[in-house]
């Protein structure tokens, strides 16, 4: 599927493409861009076609739906179906032993962190699952960070409107240094409204 006929599908079908789309895109099941769709329906929010609230919670809901399928199917099939089956959702070997190492280094804080690197977030629920990460802690990192990855992607792609294509070429390689860069812009940004 063409990301332009994804993109159109969010369009005709509004909310609910939102929920679907960003769910399958967590699962793996579908090459999904999901930070450009983010982006375009943040565009549509700037239109007028979609409100920025229920964009966010469609968003929210259809990606943490993803994430605990994903981290349920992890925890009770484990790492034999995926090793099996993994690579027909994009879930190689590689990215499995890349995905274990982050949560080595940095624990559930991966799940969180995970959203912002590409090809990292998708695989990050099936391996809590794996490593059977208590649910509450699987929870609490992988819905705040869909919370905050939901919400600057959305935002951002309101604040650009009509100009969001320009932000395309640059989401896959360089989607962890925007989210800096724009988390610095809002931190900077409400401490001067705060000082004046």
């Amino acid at each position: 599927m063409s990301a332009e006929t994804f993109l159109s599908f969010i369009e005709t079908y509004g909310y609910y493409a939102v929920f679907l789309a960003l769910m399958v895109g967590m699962l793996g099941i579908l090459p999904v861009p999901e930070e450009t769709s983010m982006v375009f329906i943040g565009f549509l929010v700037s239109r007028g076609n979609l409100s920025l609230g229920w964009s966010i919670v469609f968003a929210f809901l259809g990606t943490t739906s993803g994430m605990t399928a994903a981290y349920l199917i992890g925890r009770r099939l484990g790492t034999p179906i995926i090793r099996k089956y993994g690579k027909r959702v994009g879930i190689t070997p590689e990215r499995l032993a890349k995905t274990e190492k982050w949560f080595k280094k940095y624990g559930k804080w991966t799940l969180a962190i995970g959203y912002f690197v590409p090809g990292l977030r998708q695989i990050t629920a099936y391996s809590a699952g794996i490593t059977r990460l208590p649910y509450q802690g699987f929870a609490l990192m992988a819905y705040i960070g869909a919370a905050l990855w939901t919400t600057v992607f959305i935002n951002l792609g309101a604040y650009l409107g009509e100009h969001w294509r320009a932000l395309d070429p640059l989401l896959h390689r360089y989607t962890i240094w925007l989210f800096v860069a724009v988390l610095v812009f809002l931190i900077v940004y409400g401490w001067s409204r705060t000082e004046a």
